[in-house]
């Protein structure tokens, strides 16, 4: 019975998955109703592409045609609401129209509570009776969505609205940090009655006993895991180089959290107190490619015993430890051929990218229409679930290292670009980055005043020549500075600065070994260890994609303006 249920099941998804292949005559019949507006405001065109990967554009079409002939009644026959916030809108009014107002008030506090682009729009609509749209939950995300954006002036507004409720210390407290107040940022965490305040008081706190106290005080309380986690790393993090006495007692507590963190960060205390015989004692009875790895590089560094890696995935530690056992996938150039659903073929064919780029769905052939399209961050989001697969879809290779044409063959800025924003131009970070490589305002000032750029405005940096034009000039200077790669990567994450104290520490990198070593003991910070892997990683597959395999570590200096050209020769690890 069990065995039927399953079948059952499978025959369903199948069915599913089937419906949602979209076939080269509906693609012939989407653009023929697109060539006329008269069959876009119809049932019958929604219902013909419901079931395909169109269904979000042609509710989209349908919507916004229905609302420009005011025919309100035909477009509420359809109950589903669209993704797109201004369509959702002119679907409100529709219901609004015909006298449906609380399907009309749930789309609008749904929209008001995911953006606010529209907000003057739904608060003018909605003139004397705008209450239902001020619910708590719903200003505490659009103050969230606000700072998201660095629209301090949005969140502001909408702060004032939280004035006495409990989420609003709290977040006048992010509004701050964000805004570089850290007195006043303190201030208001510590008059706010929200557990995540910890968090927050925790990376603001000065002395250690301060971070110390905090830091037992939210992981004591019920925030989620993920935050404990990521604290217990930062906190280990900075202890473990500035104050050996909370550092154990950091320790301490988080042995009862997370026994994978106590592992790692009692070894690297060993390590950096020269207890390297306890240190490998404590890795032989610890399981993990990580921890194989930092057994591999410590008898190599301080003992001259050299300890076989067995394993052949393309990641930081075999690039660095085993790259001649590596097991590379099959690569073959994305060709318009290898689409196998025949719509999106077709409509690739007839040069309608703008269609296909309302298209989102996890399959190789979407993942490949978007990267021949040029919409490279789609393409690789979606190529990525079938990065096991590509024995079978051996192009997707390419498209999870696209070569974007603005680089050229500058492999190293590519390596970058990848990492940092999967390359969109519009990226904005969290902290305030900008563009394909993300280069922070300030130090695309300095960047400005050593290029001569006159008349250098932030939101150039939104220009994909200018940003890449920065940042490629941005990690050649750290190149020069750092002589390897990986720490000129470092460098760009997390500041020059941070990383000489680091390799003061450490000394000088002359091998691999030592490359390991520093990465995960030396760098106190976890992002940027994960950054220098990953970058790394990028490295190594632009290289196997476009530099037929070759590739280096220590990099010479040609030329800053016009670093693609560099020549990258010197140490080969494939003889580490």
């Amino acid at each position: 019975m069990k065995n039927v249920v399953v079948i059952i099941l499978l025959l369903f998804f199948v069915s599913i998955s089937n419906s949602f292949a979209l076939s080269k005559e509906q693609a012939k019949a989407f653009l023929k109703a697109l060539s006329s507006s008269k069959e876009l405001c119809s049932l019958q065109f929604y219902r013909e592409f419901k079931n395909t990967e169109l269904k979000e554009l042609a509710l989209l079409l349908f919507t916004d045609s229905c609302f420009e002939k005011k025919q309100f009644k035909e477009l509420v026959k359809i109950r589903e609401i669209p993704k797109n916030p201004y369509a959702a809108v002119e679907k409100a009014i529709a219901h609004k129209k015909v006298g449906d107002e609380k399907t009309a008030r749930k789309i609008f506090k749904s929209v008001f509570s995911k953006t606010n682009d529209l907000d003057e729009w739904i608060l003018t609509l909605n003139s004397g009776n705008t209450e239902y749209l001020f619910a708590l939950k719903v200003l505490k995300k659009k103050v969230e969505i606000a700072l998201g954006k660095r629209n301090f002036k949005i969140a502001e507004i909408y702060l004032d609205y939280l004035k006495g409720k409990k989420f609003y210390h709290l977040l006048k407290g992010i509004l701050y940090m964000k805004q570089r107040k850290k007195e006043l940022a303190k201030k208001e965490f510590i008059l706010s009655s929200q557990p995540k305040k910890f968090f927050y008081l925790t990376h603001l706190s000065d002395s250690s006993a301060e971070k110390f106290f905090y830091f037992k005080k939210a992981m004591d309380s019920n925030i989620p895991a993920y935050l404990k986690k990521n604290l217990s790393i930062y906190l280990l993090d900075r202890f473990l180089y500035s104050d050996k006495s909370f550092f154990r007692k950091t320790l301490k507590i988080v042995k009862d959290f997370d026994k994978e963190i106590f592992n790692e960060y009692q070894v690297k205390y060993l390590v950096l107190n020269g207890e390297i015989k306890r240190a490998l004692l404590k890795l032989s009875n610890l399981q993990g490619k990580k921890y194989k790895a930092w057994k591999v590089a410590l008898l190599k560094k301080f003992y001259g015993k050299k300890e076989s890696f067995n394993n052949n995935a393309p990641d930081f530690y075999s690039l660095l430890l085993n790259s001649n056992s590596i097991k590379l996938s099959a690569k073959s150039l994305p060709r318009v051929e290898f689409i196998d659903e025949e719509g999106i073929k077709y409509l690739y064919k007839r040069g309608r990218c703008d269609v296909i780029s309302f298209i989102n769905k996890k399959s190789p052939s979407v993942a490949l229409a978007h990267y021949l399209c040029g919409d490279y961050k789609k393409a690789i989001k979606e190529a990525i679930f079938y990065r096991k697969k590509l024995e079978k879809y051996p192009y997707l290779l390419h498209i999870l290292y696209p070569k974007h044409p603005i680089f050229e063959n500058d492999l190293i800025s590519l390596s970058l670009a990848r990492q940092e924003s999967l390359f969109d131009q519009f990226a904005l970070s969290r902290s305030g980055a900008i563009g394909l490589m993300q280069i922070m305002p300030f130090t695309g000032k300095y960047i400005a005043q050593k290029l001569k750029v006159k008349d250098f405005k932030v939101t150039d940096l939104f220009k994909p020549k200018v940003n890449y034009e920065f940042g490629s000039f941005y990690i050649s200077e750290l190149i020069k500075q750092f002589k390897l790669f990986p720490l000129a990567a470092a460098s760009y994450n997390a500041g020059p600065t941070r990383i000489k104290k680091a390799l003061k520490r450490f000394g000088t990198i002359k091998t691999p070994y030592d490359l390991v070593i520093f990465v995960d003991f030396y760098i106190p910070f976890a992002e940027t260890r994960g950054y220098v892997k990953k970058v790394l990683t990028n490295y190594f597959f632009y290289n196997y994609l476009y530099n037929d395999g070759r590739w280096s570590l220590f990099q010479k200096e040609k030329s800053l303006k016009n670093f693609h050209k560099m020549n990258v020769t010197e140490v080969n690890l494939k003889k580490p």
